[in-house]
């Protein structure tokens, strides 16, 4: 059996020459230091906060994290980097994100943003990092994103009222799609629908959800739920290994016990 080598040679006729196009860096790498304290290394980039805005801000990240690590009953030791970044643009646009194996939040926001809702923000964040520091970060990087998501809106909202300060916003939210009959599906793919809009309304739900939970089988069934992660998709958690009953019908049980609340 003979192999039979072919050659091919190529020739290369000379094009009009371009000049390669410099990579942007990315906004965190012009971000300068702006304020240190026990937990946090806060840093600010052009076309973000001000800096008098920004260092309001900064000044009430350390009670926000005694106030939620105090609520989610998880004590936080470690240091966190916090990038105060400009904002994103388009419907996808994302505003807060937590890199929880780093030790680092990035909030992405103009100078005027209200801080009362950026502090609401920091608090989500937060949770993050306090769901890592009790699971553990392998538990936590395969966390089902119901659960993920869902507990740190909850946990959360003592940082995001109403305006007399009745409820939290997401109760709120939630009752008037509920009353407009616009629930979305628990399992909604964030990959798939990734405007803003669809993230606020399923992030209000599974918040719900999470806190039906708590209400109907306690704290200890939670974290069970919550450890037995086995990755970030919707309703991918051992819902029936914990409660005895598959996602789809906890799903059901929560549609009819929300239009209650």
């Amino acid at each position: 059996m003979f192999l039979c080598l072919a050659v091919v040679f190529l020739v290369t006729i000379p094009g009009p020459r371009t000049t390669a196009q410099p990579r942007a860096a990315p906004a965190e790498a012009a971000a300068v230091l702006l304020r240190r304290t026990k937990h946090f290394d806060t840093y600010l980039a052009p076309g973000s906060l001000r800096r008098v805005e920004a260092l309001r801000l900064a000044a009430r990240f350390e009670p926000t994290l005694e106030a939620a690590a105090r609520r989610f009953g998880t004590p936080f030791t470690a240091r966190e980097r916090i990038y105060l970044l400009p904002p994103q643009q388009g419907v996808c646009a994302i505003r807060g994100l937590t890199f929880s194996s780093k030790r680092e939040i990035r909030l992405y926001y103009g100078p005027g943003t209200d801080i009362d809702r950026l502090q609401a923000i920091v608090a989500h964040e937060l949770v993050h990092q306090l769901q890592r520091e009790r699971f553990g970060d392998r538990v936590h990087q395969a966390a089902d994103v119901v659960l993920l998501e869902g507990w740190a809106t909850l946990a959360s909202d003592d940082f995001a009222r109403t305006a007399d300060g009745s409820e939290p916003r997401w109760q709120n939210r939630l009752r008037e799609a509920v009353a407009r009959g616009d629930v979305l599906p628990l399992m909604t793919d964030l990959g798939r629908d990734c405007r803003t809009t669809t993230r606020n309304a399923i992030y209000d739900q599974w918040a719900s959800f999470v806190l039906f939970l708590q209400q109907r089988y306690g704290d200890d069934a939670l974290d069970r739920v919550y450890r037995s992660a086995r990755g970030r998709k919707a309703g991918s958690a051992g819902y029936q290994a914990i409660y005895g009953v598959p996602f789809a019908e906890l799903e059901t049980a929560w549609r009819a016990w929300v239009v209650t609340q």
